[in-house]
């Protein structure tokens, strides 16, 4: 530490009196001092607890002359206990130093201190003590306080010191009193302290841990040396001198506040520093001290050939490099220049601070095509200088091409891409970018489509477009040749351009498949008489097609016109539907409305039929003829078929044929299908409910007719349909035309026709289908009966099962049933006999089976 105090050895232990504790160099009890006008202090060391306790006591001038400093043991100390009261006279210096490992006192307010003149290194070198409380010392009579609470550098673990109280008005020296300590950051009444004495006190508060300090009460009339009292605090932010603080007797200043790296500002305007012998690195590492006020006496003149050391300022993007005057913004210095300013006398108070960086560049992002010149006041937009003034960009290119400095991407206006640069003046930085594009233009087209008859716009086949930039544009930006004859199939070409792009696309005309198709264009109806009609539109729709060839369903139609069926006349329906390209597609026809009744040539035809187990069999084996009001040939989707045949199982099973036809008249027919086992070669073995498939059913049986097993043949249809006419819908035909079982008329009589079984036998289950534009009366489906097989039924001759597809015109009106008293017809009376017959063969071959 030399250069910093004037006497930096340290005194001699005293050659004075030695207690008989010296001979005994590890004993752990005995009387410390005894003699000289004082009774000694008593003392022992508890080895298991490692405390040193002081029994009381007095001494006097016990200077480096505490027994346990010798001993073996005393590494051993953790705690000093003072158990009862103790005087200490004169000079106590080391009195507890070197107690390494003492981590805390116990009865320090019992030591009285009054009568000491010397604390030196009492509590040196105890850097295991965090906290010392000496508050209720009265020190008013000490005159040395050097090294009290001294600490080698990085060793001390002492953060908080409490002298509130303290008199140091006769304090002469106090050199490295409070350091090195550097976790001490807490001083208890050092604000208050009164050195009016104090002359010698270099490194006060060397490398402590207090951020700030207060010293305005503190009153210096003798300091003479003051040197490195704040040297690597490297926490203090700011100190304060008041108007007592006087350095007028101020030799040794040097090192006053290096190594402060965070001190921030600083008042000095009181200091009066012409005596100054030594002033080397005041202010060395002072980084950031940005605020300093000077007064009249503060001479920074170099005591000799050093400066003070006011590190220059870095010119940056804060700040210019400057001091300025805060009194006289104009003022603007360096540290050298501010050194040199406050050389002397009579310079008046001035607050110097660090002079703020007004610059300012205005840079923008630009984009420029490839092969474009450029340089940076292309980029620049405007400048300010670092005091604040406005700059011309071009004529400081023109005085200085260098004047802005450009750092990153190096800009290739001959390369497409993105450059990233940073422009640098008078200390400000900032970064833009330069955007070197390629023509971006772009046009995006595509071929169309349509059918005649549709409409089309150059906008259909325009997808998008970009300008030179990249940037969509709009359609109207494009130029569009070319004719599209919307009406007439064929390709057309369509060329569209923008900018330095053309493109050319195809549009195809295409054939308009729109139809609309009618059974009928003209047709007849007939009303029942009562101004109604269930003529429907939908029965004289025959298929559509929109303009793509799609078929339409017949919700997609509509119909203009309704008949008055209460007036006969002519009436024109329009059927239309609007297709894909906006056309209007029509199909009329004409409604010629009689009101007289015509006869319906509706019919419903089929036959009984008989098949062996295992072979197949359908609905349409039985169907002889079905014909609509009109005569027209139907199928059998146009019927509602029900019932089961089973063609793995032998029986006898019933089937039955609907039909409703346009006039709302029902016909019900059921036929009788035999499902027989199949022949072993035994011709009598009986089959239930079937005739023998030997007999002729046209010629008759060849047996003869037992009496008793004759059947019963119904004479007249009155037998037939009393019982069951009364249960039959109004609106229901019950027609007769279905042939006798056996008999072979018309399509589908084939015996050996029929629905497929499955795989595995399943019964075949015959569902209905219904005509889309039957209108069918559930009541009267439900209530209608046919009476088959074992009763007779009204038959008409059978028709042609051969009737011509195409559309006549359709006549509507009633058929009634056969009135009372009506003679049958000759093909009714040939159908009952047939049927008689058959019945007949059926019981002969039962006779024949039973009597084997």
């Amino acid at each position: 530490m030399a250069g910093v105090i004037r006497n930096p050895e340290r005194p001699h232990l005293m050659d004075g009196y030695r207690n008989d504790d010296m001979e005994d160099d590890d004993s752990m009890a005995g009387i410390w001092g005894a003699g000289y006008n004082a009774d000694g202090i008593r003392w022992h060391f508890d080895a298991d607890s490692g405390v040193l306790v002081l029994d009381g006591g007095e001494i006097y001038d016990c200077y480096g002359d505490s027994p346990w400093q010798s001993k073996s043991w005393v590494l051993q100390i953790v705690k000093v206990v003072i158990s009862k009261p103790i005087r200490i006279i004169g000079d106590s210096g080391g009195f507890f130093e070197n107690l390494t490992n003492v981590e805390h006192y116990e009865g320090l307010e019992k030591i009285d201190v009054s009568s000491a003149t010397d604390l030196r290194y009492f509590f040196s070198e105890n850097t295991h003590v965090k906290e010392l409380d000496l508050s209720s010392w009265q020190v008013g009579n000490v005159t040395d306080m050097s090294y009290l609470f001294f600490n080698s550098p990085g060793t001390s673990q002492l953060t908080t010191i409490n002298i509130s109280g303290w008199d140091t008005r006769r304090v002469s020296e106090a050199d490295y009193m409070f350091g090195p300590n550097e976790k001490l950051t807490r001083i208890i009444g050092i604000e208050n302290l009164n050195f009016e004495s104090l002359k010698e006190a270099g490194g006060l508060f060397i490398k402590t841990g207090l951020s700030e300090l207060d010293l305005s009460k503190w009153k210096t009339d003798s300091l003479d040396n003051m040197a490195a009292w704040f040297m690597d605090m490297h926490n203090l932010t700011s100190v304060k001198f008041g108007s007592q603080f006087k350095t007028d007797q101020v030799t040794w200043i040097h090192l006053l506040f290096s190594g402060c790296s965070n001190l921030t500002e600083v008042d000095l305007s009181g200091f009066n520093l012409h005596r100054v012998e030594q002033n080397l690195d005041m202010f060395a590492g002072c980084e950031r001290l940005q605020k300093i006020t000077l007064g009249p006496d503060t001479d920074l003149t170099p005591a000799k050939i050093e400066s003070v050391g006011l590190m220059d300022i870095e010119a940056n993007d804060q700040y210019t490099g400057y001091w300025i005057n805060v009194a006289n913004p104009q003022q603007r210095l360096t540290s050298a220049e501010l050194m040199n300013l406050y050389s002397g006398k009579n310079m008046p108070i001035g607050t110097y601070i660090w002079e703020a960086n007004q610059a300012v560049i205005d840079a923008n992002d630009i984009t420029l095509e490839v092969g474009d010149d450029w340089n940076w006041t292309d980029s620049i937009e405007s400048l300010t200088d670092q005091f604040g003034q406005k700059v011309d960009v071009q004529a400081l290119y023109e005085a200085n091409p260098q004047a802005v400095k450009l750092s990153g991407d190096r800009v290739n206006t001959s390369q497409p891409g993105t450059y990233r640069v940073t422009f640098k003046y008078a200390g400000k930085t900032v970064t833009a970018l330069v955007i070197v594009k390629a023509d971006q233009t772009s046009l995006t087209v595509h071929d169309t489509e349509l059918h005649a008859g549709g409409t089309w716009h150059a906008q259909d086949g325009f997808d998008g477009a970009m300008d030179q930039d990249g940037h969509a544009i709009d359609f109207n930006d494009v130029t569009v040749t070319g004719e599209v004859n919307t009406m007439v199939p064929g390709d057309y070409q369509i060329t569209y351009t923008y900018g330095s792009q053309t493109q050319t696309i195809t549009v195809t005309v295409k054939e308009n498949q729109a139809s609309l198709n009618l059974y009928q264009n003209h047709a007849t109806v007939h009303t029942d008489g009562q101004g109604t009609s269930t003529w429907q539109p939908q029965s004289n729709f025959q298929n559509a097609t929109d303009s793509d060839g799609q078929t339409l369903d017949w919700s997609a139609i509509e119909v203009v016109g309704t008949p008055d069926w209460t007036t006969a006349g002519d009436y024109r329906l329009t059927y239309q539907f609007t297709d894909k390209t906006g056309q209007l597609v029509t199909a009329t026809m004409v409604i010629e409305e009689a009101d007289e009744q015509a006869e319906s040539q509706s019919d419903l035809q089929i036959h009984d039929s008989t098949i062996t187990v295992g072979e197949s069999w359908q609905p349409s084996d039985n169907l002889v003829l079905a014909t609509d009001v009109n005569g027209g040939e139907l199928s059998l989707a146009d019927l509602v078929v029900t019932g089961t045949v089973d063609t793995n199982q032998a029986g006898v099973y019933q089937v039955t044929y609907q039909y409703t036809d346009a006039s709302g008249q029902i016909f019900t027919r059921v036929a009788t299908v035999t499902v027989v086992a199949a022949s072993d070669g035994d011709t009598n073995t009986e089959q239930p409910g079937a005739t023998n498939t030997n007999d002729d059913v046209n010629g008759g049986s060849t047996g003869s007719i037992d009496g008793d097993d004759q059947a019963e043949i119904p004479t007249n249809d009155a037998d037939q349909m009393e019982g069951d006419a009364a249960d039959v819908d109004a609106n229901a035909v019950i027609d007769d035309a279905t042939p006798a079982v056996g008999t072979n008329h018309g399509k589908g009589a084939d015996r050996n026709s029929g629905m497929q079984t499955t795989a595995n036998g399943a019964k075949s289950v015959v569902t209905s289908w219904t005509h889309r534009s039957q209108m069918t009366n559930t009541a009267s489906l439900q209530h209608a009966q046919t009476i088959v097989g074992g009763h007779h039924q009204e038959s008409r001759p059978t028709e042609s099962a051969s009737v011509a597809v195409q559309p006549v015109t359709a006549k509507l009106g009633t058929s009634a049933l056969p009135q009372t008293g009506e003679a049958p017809s000759r093909a009714n009376v040939m159908g009952t006999v047939l049927l008689g017959l058959t019945m007949f063969g059926s019981w002969l071959g039962f006779r024949r089976v039973k009597r084997h």
